[in-house]
């Protein structure tokens, strides 16, 4: 029995010199493939900032430029949320990484 979708891990990783964002996730291997996904930067109070969403199967990588995005704010705490849809529309649990800006 195929199971729907599943994302196993998200991560957030900051890189101050290029002042981007880039969230990396993969999905369990014994799931249904992914079809879609979408992923979106949120605040402390989790009002949506940035939202990216893309029908790419094989992609498990999006970079987000922070300057445009979060300005000069920083030392402030965000959220990158990913959620996937499988081949057949079946969502997986939305997975989320924290990061400091």
């Amino acid at each position: 029995e195929e199971r729907g979708m599943e994302t196993a891990w998200v991560k957030a990783a900051v890189n101050p010199t290029a002042r981007s964002l880039t969230v990396t996730w993969d999905q369990v291997n014994t799931t249904v493939p992914q079809f879609s996904y979408r992923v979106q930067i949120l605040d402390s109070g989790s009002k949506v900032l940035l939202t990216r969403a893309a029908e790419v199967p094989h992609m498990r990588i999006e970079v987000v430029d922070l300057r445009a995005l979060l300005g000069a704010r920083k030392n402030v705490y965000y959220v990158a949320k990913v959620d996937a849809r499988d081949m057949f529309h079946g969502a997986a649990a939305a997975k989320s990484a924290s990061f400091k800006w």
